[in-house]
């Protein structure tokens, strides 16, 4: 984690890099991080049915290559119920 260059300022509509999915920034709770943390809210797009993950992160930290590199993204749900009933 030394070798890690943070991102020390980011901007809604950012992408980051999230393992094989990406994260589109639409909140955020600071833009500026010396040392890359952030918090905030965003969406995945997932790669099969191009369906939106509406999710929020905890002190995620961003490189900056935009991959984030630790932290906790957690997705925001109205349930397994209300979802299948779209469908």
């Amino acid at each position: 984690m030394q070798n890690i260059k943070p991102l020390t300022f980011a901007s809604i509509g950012n992408i980051w890099q999230v393992g094989q999915f990406e994260l589109l920034v639409s909140q955020l709770q600071n833009a500026n991080s010396p040392n890359g943390i952030y918090s905030g809210l965003g969406k995945i797009v997932l790669p099969f049915g191009g369906i939106n993950v509406r999710c929020s992160f905890q002190n995620i930290l961003v490189d900056e290559g935009h991959n984030v590199k630790t932290g906790v993204i957690t997705a925001l749900t109205d349930g397994v119920t209300n979802w299948l009933s779209q469908w």
